[in-house]
C-alpha cells in the first residue's frame, strides 16, 4: 500500500504518458522517488518524496520543491508550437557524501531557465538529506539522465540529452566552489528541433545561437559528444576510470575510460539491440544489470567480458 496518488494523480497521467515516477533511490532505511510535480494548476517540475521503507505500506511526504514551475505561457516561440516537454524533465537521483543527494533537472524547453542561476531548471542541485536545502552545483543543462558520482576521483559524470544531436557526457568538478556552466541553450552540438519551420528557427537561433565551440564562449565543453543522437540514459562505473554509458535510441551500452587529464583515452560501442533505460552494478557478483525496454526485462553482462 502506498499513497503516491496523493501527489502524482492518474489525471496527470492521462494529460501526458511522459508525466510520471523519474527516478527511484533507496538510501539506508528511506526511498526517494522524483517525479513531475504539478506546483500550481498547470505549471510543473522536477520534485521529490521520500518514505520510510516499510514492507506493508509506503506513507510518502514532500521532501524537495522548488518553488518555481513552468507553463505553456513561460516558452519563448508561441508561434512555433513550442509546448512543454516533460521527456526533458532530468529527475535521476544518486547519494553524493553522507549527508546529500544530487538531483539533475531538465528544462522542459524552458531555455531560459538553463542560464538561470536562480532557476531550478537545466540544474544539477545538490540537496541536504536533513533540511531539504539545495544549491547548485552546475547549470547549462537541457535534459541530464545519467549522473554517478565518482568517490575515488571526486568528480560526477553525467549523460546529457541534447536537441537534434548533440547528446553529450560531462564531467563536473565537485571541489569548485563557484557553478560550473555547460552551455545549454547558448552553446551546443545539436541543433533547434522547430519541425522545418524556418520562422521558428530564425527566432531560436536570434536568441539562442548554439555556438559551437563551448570553451571559446565561455562554457565547459563536454568530454564527448555524440552527433547523431544517442539518446543516453543511465552512466555507471565498472572500473578505475572506466565507466559504461547506456543508451536508447541507439541500443547499446559505450565502455569509456578516462586518462590522467579526465579526457577519454578509448571508447568502444556494444550493440545491444534494445533501448535501455537504467543500469545497475551488483559489486559482489560483479555483474550489471540492464532494464531493457523493447523486450520489458533485465539484461545480465559480466563485467570481466567487457574488455
Amino acid at each position: 500500500k502506498n499513497n503516491i496518488n496523493k501527489f502524482l494523480k492518474l489525471k496527470h497521467i492521462k494529460k501526458d504518458r511522459r508525466i510520471g515516477i523519474k527516478d527511484i533511490k533507496i538510501f539506508e532505511d528511506m526511498i526517494f522517488i522524483s517525479y513531475t510535480n504539478e506546483l500550481t494548476k498547470d505549471c510543473w517540475n522536477t520534485s521529490i518524496l521520500r518514505a520510510k521503507l516499510n514492507q506493508k505500506e509506503l506513507v510518502f511526504e514532500k521532501f524537495f520543491e522548488p518553488k518555481d514551475c513552468v507553463n505553456e505561457f513561460d516558452l519563448e516561440f508561441k508561434n512555433s508550437n513550442d509546448i512543454i516537454t516533460f521527456s526533458q524533465a532530468g529527475g535521476r537521483i544518486i547519494k553524493f557524501g553522507k549527508n546529500h543527494i544530487l538531483l539533475s533537472t531538465g528544462e522542459f524547453r524552458l531555455r531560459k531557465g538553463a542560464q538561470d542561476i536562480d532557476s531550478s531548471f537545466g540544474k544539477i542541485l545538490k540537496i541536504n538529506l536533513r533540511d531539504s536545502k539545495s544549491e547548485v552545483i552546475s547549470m547549462g543543462h537541457r535534459n541530464p539522465q545519467g549522473l554517478y558520482f565518482d568517490e575515488d576521483n571526486n568528480y560526477v559524470l553525467s549523460s546529457e540529452h541534447g536537441a537534434a544531436g548533440g547528446d553529450e557526457i560531462n564531467l563536473i568538478k565537485v571541489d569548485k566552489k563557484e557553478v560550473q556552466n555547460f552551455g545549454w541553450a547558448q552553446a551546443s552540438y545539436s541543433e533547434h528541433y522547430c519541425g522545418g519551420r524556418a520562422g521558428c528557427l530564425k527566432k531560436a537561433y536570434d536568441k539562442y545561437p548554439l555556438l559551437k565551440s563551448h570553451d571559446k564562449n565561455g562554457y565547459i565543453e563536454p568530454i564527448k559528444y555524440f552527433t547523431p543522437s544517442i539518446a543516453p540514459s543511465e552512466i555507471t562505473k565498472i572500473r578505475d576510470k572506466t565507466y559504461l554509458l547506456s543508451t536508447m535510441k541507439d541500443k547499446s551500452i559505450f565502455i569509456f575510460s578516462l586518462d590522467n587529464k579526465n579526457q577519454i583515452s578509448t571508447i568502444k560501442r556494444i550493440a545491444i539491440g534494445e533501448r535501455i533505460r537504467d543500469v545497475a552494478v551488483n559489486d559482489e557478483t560483479q555483474e550489471i544489470y540492464l532494464s531493457l525496454e523493447n523486450s520489458t526485462s533485465i539484461g545480465v553482462i559480466n563485467i570481466s567480458s567487457l574488455k
